[in-house]
């Protein structure tokens, strides 16, 4: 049974303006967490994941990378310097989400990294989605130091399925004047990726990406951390 919500004192909770229910529904020798978020959209004003359009801007609403930043020291034992767990505090847009309500065409969160979460917009819409901007400029300082240090090209840092719950939304060319308004009045600072065109793919730079064989990764490789990293270098030279 779940209890009455109650106020918490978590700052996430604060800031995202949410409750904790709870309930006891089982008991284990091992801690497992699990957290679902349930809410409420205006019917005539939801932002799903179909939407985009050839002529379409893609855009984020942050630079990227930092999952993956962090994957990557903990899994490969690099030195925490680099990055600690403290550095991952992705930051909560949900006032971006409920902006973009009735401008965006489409919108996704980066969770499983920037470009699964292209690939998965490129195909539910059949079209392509060409990144014309530098790569090297839409990585998290903190990611770019981490590639950086390991001399990577920034694809490596974009590709891995480990994200950091950016949103990724698509804005037509009737609408960028009112984006441009929306920015202005909320203090939105996006981050722009490219462009949505006919056809198919993922495309970094002019190079169509193999973004099949990037997912498969977890499979190919396994649970070794090396070989997957080895693997997604090669994917991405």
């Amino acid at each position: 049974m779940f209890s009455s919500p109650r106020q918490v004192t978590d700052p996430l909770a604060y800031l995202a303006q949410t409750h904790v229910v709870g309930g006891d529904t089982s008991e284990s020798s091992v801690l497992s967490v699990a957290c679902t978020a349930v809410g409420t959209v205006p019917e005539d004003r939801v932002i799903t994941r179909l939407g985009a359009s050839p002529g379409d801007t893609v855009f984020a609403t942050g630079r990227l990378g930092l999952g993956a930043a962090l994957a990557a020291v903990q899994l490969l034992n690099l030195p925490e310097s680099l990055m600690g767990e403290g550095d991952f505090r992705p930051s909560l847009r949900l006032a971006e989400g409920r902006a973009l309500r009735g401008c965006a065409g489409c919108c996704m969160d980066t969770s499983d990294g920037l470009l699964a979460t292209l690939d998965q917009l490129a195909r539910l819409n059949d079209v392509a989605i060409l990144v014309d901007e530098d790569p090297y400029g839409l990585l998290h300082p903190i990611a770019e130091r981490l590639r950086s240090t390991l001399s990577l090209t920034p694809l490596p840092i974009l590709a891995a399925a480990h994200g950091e719950f950016e949103l990724v939304f698509t804005i037509a060319k009737s609408r960028q004047s009112c984006f441009r308004d929306l920015c202005s009045a909320n203090g939105f600072a996006p981050v722009r990726l490219g462009t949505v065109e006919s056809g198919n793919g993922v495309h970094v730079s002019g190079r169509c990406i193999d973004t099949t064989g990037i997912q498969n990764l977890g499979f190919v490789a396994g649970a070794d951390p090396q070989q997957y990293f080895e693997q997604l270098v090669a994917l991405c030279a």
